[in-house]
């Protein structure tokens, strides 16, 4: 059986090309018909379709914006300098499984490991970043949370084709994560959809490092996972595909792998991919906070500094519950409560009231940019699935700074791409942005190549103008899109 969702489109475009070419060319000398293009006597009779289809494929290529994605001038310098290594680790014990490693100075520029990302791993650039920020030690993870992280986070890495950042380290959430990797694998009928779990942590905390200090470039490293460990030193976890391992140079420096992973979030939310159709739009980083520990909170803090959205996942426990308890009340943060809340979350803590003042005054600087926090509970708030509840936390965070259309464009984009029109409209199309045909062309665009006819009804209610959009190029490229999936061959159920 012959599926049905290209004809779909091409039906979809191919009535409103039709419509629109009366409208386009309103002249009395001429007649149209759905393949043909004559005047009123005869002459220059053409093959619209053909002539369009021709013409457009012997213009010049537009530029792969993947391909191009690190080509900035000003970094040439930096990708000069090669990281330490590459190569391959075999968990052995482990079936099969192999993943990718560069090991990387702890100062390296951002843009090289991109570099190394895109073109030496061959990973598609990603159309959103999910960074797992929380416990790193082994803590009692509830049935709900566990559930919704496997579930939810592989869900939204397939569909979304986004990357999933974590600790690297099989301990804590990292190793729920990875476990997610491994079922969704297993259960995957296709070997061309895979969850992108990169692991980013500091060759000082992980178990048996000195198979890995003397790693020679492009070499295969037999690494077998220990379930048993205990801290502080924690095996790879062998679910994940790839790995970033920091040698940090200077011991003085305890947090320079956290400095690389700000840094590699920021250059990664700098680049752009043409996720979902014709235009492209700033790859998202967003954090999500599960738990934590005390120290969490200061990494926060620098996250913000680079205006990266958080979810906070409430009844976590630690630092994200803190943080969920106070955020709409910034009244509460004063020292007395503060401490009450780290004694109660933290009983085996020992601090001292300098370091409840400092903490006190960091909760304070986080609570101040709230609409960079969206603060979620499963438990009471629904059923709203982790796709869902992400996509809302970046568009809250776009509408933050303005009332511009232009600024929630590439949020707009998301929910096309992920078809999420119930989003569009609650979130994007509420009334508070007052929106211009102009401002809706590309999303317009794209709905129509993608098929996706909510879409195309929902812009048409707020703004958008068929007969200003359908310009002799766009009809083009309409048409060209209607020949390729004509040209495809016919997948069989």
């Amino acid at each position: 059986m012959i599926k049905s969702s290209k004809r779909i489109s091409s039906k979809l475009i191919s009535h409103i090309l039709m419509v629109s070419l009366v409208q386009f060319m309103p002249h009395k000398d001429f007649e149209i018909s759905p393949s043909t293009f004559v005047n009123s006597k005869g002459e220059g009779r053409v093959n619209l379709r053909e002539s369009i289809y021709n013409n457009y494929h012997t213009t010049a290529p537009m530029e792969d914006t993947e391909a191009k994605l690190c080509s900035n001038v000003k970094e040439e310098a930096f990708r000069r300098e090669l990281p330490y290594c590459t190569g391959e680790i075999d968990f052995m014990a482990s079936g099969k499984k192999r993943g990718k490693f560069v090991k990387v100075p702890c100062a390296i520029h951002p843009g090289v490991i991109f570099d190394i990302m895109i073109n030496k791993w061959n990973l598609s650039a990603p159309n959103l970043v999910v960074s797992l920020v929380g416990e790193e030690e082994n803590f009692q993870m509830k049935p709900w949370l566990r559930d919704t992280l496997r579930k939810g986070l592989v869900k939204v890495a397939e569909s979304t084709g986004a990357w999933l950042f974590t600790s690297a380290l099989r301990v804590g959430i990292t190793r729920h994560i990875g476990q997610a990797v491994q079922n969704h694998m297993l259960a995957s009928t296709s070997a061309r959809v895979r969850v992108i779990a990169i692991g980013i942590t500091s060759l000082a905390k992980i178990q048996h490092r000195e198979i890995l200090d003397n790693v020679k470039n492009e070499n295969l490293v037999c690494y077998k996972s220990d379930d048993k460990g205990q801290g502080p030193l924690y095996s790879l976890d062998n679910n994940h595909s790839h790995f970033i391992l920091v040698d940090q140079i200077n011991p003085d420096e305890p947090d320079g792998t956290t400095k690389l992973r700000l840094t590699l979030e920021k250059h990664i939310s700098e680049q752009r991919t043409g996720y979902g159709g014709t235009g492209s739009i700033e790859i998202p980083v967003l954090c999500l906070l599960v738990n934590g520990g005390p120290k969490t909170l200061e990494r926060i803090c620098r996250g913000l500094e680079n205006s990266a959205p958080w979810l906070i996942i409430a009844g976590s426990g630690g630092t994200a519950d803190i943080l969920a308890a106070v955020v709409n009340e910034p009244q509460l943060i004063v020292p007395q409560v503060v401490e009450k809340q780290l004694k109660e979350k933290f009983p085996t803590e020992n601090f001292l009231w300098k370091d409840i003042l400092q903490l006190t005054a960091t909760i304070q600087n986080i609570v101040s940019q709230q609409h960079l926090l969206t603060v979620h509970s499963f438990e009471q708030e629904g059923s709203d699935e982790l796709d869902t509840v992400i996509l809302k936390a970046l568009v809250k965070a776009c509408k933050s700074h303005s009332q511009e259309a232009q600024e929630y464009l590439d949020e707009l984009k998301l929910a096309v791409a992920w078809n999420r029109v119930d989003i569009a409209k609650s979130e994007i199309f509420n009334g508070d942005v007052e929106w211009k045909s102009c401002d809706l062309e590309e999303v317009m665009m794209d709905a129509l190549v993608n098929d996706k006819p909510e879409f195309v009804k929902l812009f048409i209610d707020n703004g958008a103008n068929m007969y200003d959009f359908l310009t002799y190029s766009r009809l083009q490229r309409l048409y060209c899109s209607i020949s390729r999936k004509c040209c495809t061959p016919a997948e069989e159920t």
